[in-house]
């Protein structure tokens, strides 16, 4: 995230907004179509700059996904992300996970305690005024995962001289549904999934069969449907107008 004091005349260009509005411009002529976006300035004046009227229709502000595991933090980035919205059309976008970031059930602490924190949190971002978007793979409580060297797709592994792995190792977001002969395994994608047609770029990890969708296993280890019936809870308490979104661009509640 840029901060305040940075110039980088890669981010935050005067020059956008121009851009922006007149991609708007376009966007006004179809309905029932919305622009989003990844806007990476921890000021709050220049975040509202790109949700004025006639600019983006929604912006996320990754401050979540920078806070640790800790109550100031979550609270600080909560205040700061509702006031950057206020005098805005638009309401406060919330999301704490990306491909660029460690996934929380890892980010969190890892294993037991991570995913636990992980649940926790997503409660938090489900209790929030506006709309929630997650990123695929978080509502099964995945992991980063270590990956060997002939997996990263990320461009920037093969610049850096294969130095730097990139996005890849929070990529390995394939969902399906899965029955308990399937393993969710490179060798035995999860049923549904398009891997089992083109094969996974990124190997599976055993260990994840017990987190992969499954119509057969809705118990209390189910991250999914802990998922689901949080994003049900959120639209009965009121909040329906506002959905909550996977990543991928498809609405998993409303």
């Amino acid at each position: 995230m840029l901060d305040a004091d940075v110039r980088d005349p890669r981010f935050d260009a005067d020059g956008v907004h121009d851009i922006h509005r007149m991609i708007r411009k376009v966007l006004d002529q179809y309905p029932a179509r919305v622009t989003v976006g990844e806007i990476w300035v921890s000021d709050d004046a220049a975040f509202a700059r790109y949700l004025r009227p006639d600019e983006l229709h929604l912006g996320f502000n990754f401050r979540l996904l920078e806070a640790d595991f800790n109550a100031e933090q979550v609270r600080e980035a909560t205040e700061h992300s509702l006031m950057a919205v206020q005098g805005s059309p638009a309401p406060a976008t919330w999301t704490m996970s990306n491909h660029e970031a460690v996934r929380p059930a890892t980010r969190y602490g890892g294993g037991e305690v991570g995913l636990a924190r992980a649940r926790a949190m997503a409660l938090v971002l489900l209790a929030l005024p506006g709309p929630v978007y997650l990123y695929n793979g978080d509502e099964l409580g995945l992991p980063n995962v270590e990956l060997p060297d002939w997996t990263p797709q990320d461009p920037v592994w093969r610049r850096s001289g294969f130095t730097v792995r990139g996005a890849t190792a929070a990529e390995c977001r394939c969902r399906g549904k899965a029955s308990p002969r399937h393993t969710g395994s490179a060798r035995h994608p999860a049923p549904g999934c398009r891997c089992r047609e083109t094969g996974p770029n990124i190997p599976w990890k055993h260990s994840w069969r017990a987190l992969i969708r499954c119509c057969r296993c809705a118990g209390e280890r189910w991250n999914y449907g802990r998922q689901t019936r949080y994003s049900a809870a959120r639209s009965w308490s009121g909040m329906a107008r506002h959905h909550v979104v996977s990543r991928s661009g498809a609405k998993a509640a409303a």
